[in-house]
């Protein structure tokens, strides 16, 4: 259990470091090593796009004429590129080369391990889809089929437990269905239910964190927007079986609830960051 206190390595240790201690925190249990692996991974990967485009940067600009002197917007372009790209480069090497591989099911593995041990950011992120990258998504369609079958019960549980973000993330999988907007994998997984959705957006509208924002803040003027069109389609018998089907939920008791992550028009969650993998498991209805 000690080991499951101890803190996570420092973030600006290299992942070819502490690669291997977060696997073994992580195969014994620690929800915290699992996110924080998966996490490290996904900046690498991040990482890595950002040096091949700004190399691709480099190589798309003409070469300089060989004596060519005074201002020249060629010259300051292609030296804002190199910028850039050493910087790239920088930050990878520093960070993530020589790291050991990991396969993408693999990596999934860890956010659904730190999500079903009540991790509240892994859950977040492996319960909207987040865990899964189109680059490599056709190595992880078994770890994809499974989410499709648990992805729903683990938000509901999550939203249950009073996280506003799953709960936004609900609302909109259940109002949004097919209006030509890519659609988050969770919203994949969920039928559109105008009555479930209203649900979840007065249940929203009620946490703490909602209350505390702007009355002119964006959530809130979006949450408005959707209660008022919501409440014109759905009857009253069908927001009772709406009500009845979703009563699970246990208000936030404290009043004090997680700052919200950034939320996307369509439903969709900000990626979450490594430093996020600190969390302790258990706050929103940890297994």
């Amino acid at each position: 259990m000690r080991d499951l206190a101890r803190p996570l390595p420092p973030l600006d240790a290299p992942l070819r470091v502490v690669a291997s201690e977060l696997a073994s925190r992580a195969a014994r249990g620690d929800a915290r090593a699992a996110c924080r692996l998966a996490a490290e991974y996904e900046w690498c990967d991040a990482l890595g796009r950002a040096r091949s485009m700004a190399a691709a940067r480099v190589a798309q600009l003409p070469p300089l004429e060989a004596g060519r002197r005074g201002p020249d917007l060629l010259a300051d372009q292609r030296q804002a590129a190199e910028v850039a790209l050493d910087s790239a480069e920088g930050r990878f090497s520093q960070h993530c080369a020589d790291a050991p591989p990991l396969h993408a099911a693999r990596r999934v593995g860890y956010w659904r391990q730190a999500a079903l041990r009540g991790h509240p950011a892994a859950l977040r992120h492996y319960a909207i889809g987040n865990a899964f990258r189109f680059n490599d998504l056709l190595d992880a369609l078994p770890e994809l089929e499974r989410y499709r079958r648990e992805a729903g019960a683990l938000a509901l549980r999550s939203a249950n437990a009073g996280d506003p973000a799953m709960m936004y993330a609900l609302a909109m999988a259940h109002a949004e269905g097919s209006d030509g907007r890519y659609r988050p994998f969770l919203a994949q997984t969920l039928p559109p239910d105008a009555g479930r959705a209203l649900v979840w957006f007065r249940r929203l509208q009620a946490t703490p964190t909602v209350q505390r924002l702007p009355e002119t803040h964006v959530v809130r003027l979006e949450i408005e927007g959707y209660l008022s069109s919501l409440s014109r389609l759905v009857p009253p018998d069908e927001l009772r079986r709406a009500e009845a089907a979703l009563a699970g939920y246990r208000p936030p008791m404290d009043g004090s609830a997680d700052q919200l992550p950034q939320l996307f028009p369509n439903g969709g969650l900000l990626d979450v960051d490594r430093n996020d993998c600190d969390q302790q498991p258990g706050r929103h209805g940890g297994g």
